[in-house]
């Protein structure tokens, strides 16, 4: 080949060169663009995106995977609050993102959303001449399944003499079909305080249920003890190992909750009767069994307990066991008693006069610091366990310096002195503003109500001064107006059935000339 073509053909493979490092140096974008950047809920939005890059890769909750490097698609956000939709696309080694943020505003009533109600999803048939309630309830995962499952206690009494007929255990698990099963406890009547946590740290949650305080002296006293296994739960009173004193067919128990005894922020049981303490701690070898030991019962031998919790009810970082109770005159009073060390003080119990009558407490974040709060729940009257009336104390201990009544922020609903709240609260599960918090109570059957549950909606409030105070706003299913909700003073479980991140409803209704108590399974649409 001559000089002279070779010259030309080096010249030819330069340019071609130069117009692929041209092409190389040529811009990555990426254009990604919402209709609308703040939407309603219930609003379709879409997006677009245009790119030069060869792949284009998503990520967000609400889309992921790859995507064209061109095109458009459409979303309906069934979740309140920022949506963030992220795309980054790639040429060779080189990347570019971008991302877009939709608002959606959601409503109160936007969280509740059914479908129009179908068939019953499970029947009871139930002794005639009986009034039904259900007097205990707890939660836990009781078949190993990663979603919430129920466990209730339902009493069938007498209408003309309060005796106690029959008792009935159901329990609700969650999945994508979610199934209601009675479980047959054998005899055992224990339906009221409900105590659940994997005591044998097998995966499953387990129950130990027993009688109320209030009825302990006029009727014999149970204690039941469920196992949790993949088929849910059992009746099986030889689980957890027993070779103290306690009689479990007539235990004489007084007050049940979960406590860290040893400080390994795993919840330990701790039982109250009317002459020992008992623990099952969790963890420890041979465990699970029960624990034994006395205490000096003065503080409490002739008061009623209706009501109790954990909390550091007088500001000094150490957890008590704060126990409502009404006194032999029948005065509402507060008994206080330290932890102290693996166990308990009962030489320093502190009782605390001028209380409510109260039937619930419960600890909550009221107020987003580091010390929890008490949310306190009673009626007219004292609670006797099953009966019900008119709710007038509802209201939040916020913790201060001294104790929990220093500073007291009351909860008002439209029906109050006229309804009856139920003890039951949910307070985990529910925050529809992500504010660290709200509140769902059913109504107990009682009066002319019609209405079935009552919402409180935590919102943070700025005053004159600047400074941040919170506040509960409440509002009732009838006066909200929720569609396809439409019962009669029914009692409504609340829990999130299938992991969508909304409450769902079981709602459980009896009809009095059918002697029939019919559980409906109701999920929520919204998320």
């Amino acid at each position: 080949m001559s000089i002279k073509k070779l010259t030309a053909l080096f010249a030819l493979l330069a340019l071609a060169a130069c117009d692929v490092e041209k092409e190389e140096l040529e811009t990555l974008t990426l254009e990604l663009n919402a209709s609308a950047e703040d939407i309603d809920y219930g609003t379709t939005v879409t997006l677009s995106w245009s790119s030069n890059a060869s792949q284009c890769y998503t990520s967000g909750a609400y889309w992921s995977g790859e995507r064209p490097t061109t095109g458009s698609e459409d979303f309906d956000i069934k979740r309140g609050g920022p949506a963030v939709f992220i795309m980054e696309c790639r040429r060779n080694n080189e990347f570019i993102n971008q991302a877009v943020e939709i608002n959606v505003n959601k409503t109160l009533a936007n969280n509740f959303i059914f479908d129009v109600q179908g068939e019953v999803d499970f029947t009871v048939d139930y002794p005639a001449g009986t009034q039904p309630r259900v007097t205990g309830l707890t939660r836990g995962d009781f078949n190993d399944d990663n979603i919430a499952d129920t466990f209730i206690g339902v009493e069938y009494r007498d209408i003309a003499t309060e005796a106690l007929v029959d008792v009935g255990f159901y329990q609700i698990t969650g999945g994508a079909i979610p199934v209601v099963l009675e479980v047959d406890a054998q005899g055992c009547q224990g339906t009221y305080q409900l105590v659940s946590t994997d005591y044998d740290s097998d995966g499953f949650s387990d129950v130990i249920s027993s009688s109320s305080d209030q009825k302990r002296l006029t009727e014999q006293t149970h204690l039941c003890i469920f196992k949790g296994a993949g088929t849910g739960l059992a009746y099986d009173p030889e689980f957890i190992t027993n070779e103290t004193t306690l009689d479990l067919a007539n235990p004489d128990v007084r007050f049940m909750i979960l406590s860290d005894r040893n400080n390994d922020l795993v919840p330990d049981f701790y039982m109250l009767t009317g002459t020992n303490e008992y623990w099952i701690e969790r963890g420890i070898e041979d465990a699970p069994k029960f624990e034994e030991f006395s205490y000096d019962n003065t503080a409490i031998a002739d008061r009623t307990i209706t009501a109790g919790t954990t909390i550091d009810f007088d500001s000094d970082s150490n957890v008590d066991i704060v126990l409502a109770t009404v006194n032999a005159n029948g005065d509402a009073e507060y008994v206080t008693v330290p932890r102290s060390g693996d166990g308990t003080n009962w030489n320093e119990a502190v009782v605390v006069s001028n209380t409510p009558f109260t039937k619930a407490m419960i600890p909550i974040d009221f107020d987003r610091d580091s010390t929890p709060d008490l949310l306190i729940m009673g009626d007219e009257t004292a609670f006797d366990g099953f009966n019900t009336d008119a709710t007038n104390t509802l209201k939040i201990l916020e913790s201060e310096e001294t104790n929990l009544f220093d500073v007291q922020t009351d909860i008002t609903f439209t029906k109050q002195g006229t309804a009856s709240l139920n003890r039951h609260i949910l307070n985990l599960d529910f925050d529809v503003d992500f504010d660290g918090g709200d509140l769902l109570f059913t109504f107990d059957e009682f009066g002319d109500i019609t209405a079935n549950f009552l919402i409180a909606e935590k919102q943070e409030v700025t005053n004159d001064d600047d400074s941040t105070s919170y506040e509960f706003v409440t509002v009732d299913d009838e006066e909200l107006g929720i569609a396809n909700f439409e019962y009669d003073n029914a009692y409504v479980i609340w829990t999130d059935l299938n992991l969508d991140f909304d409450v769902d409803a079981i709602v459980i209704d009896h009809l009095a000339d059918t002697n029939q108590l019919n559980f409906y399974i109701r999920q929520n649409q919204s998320n």
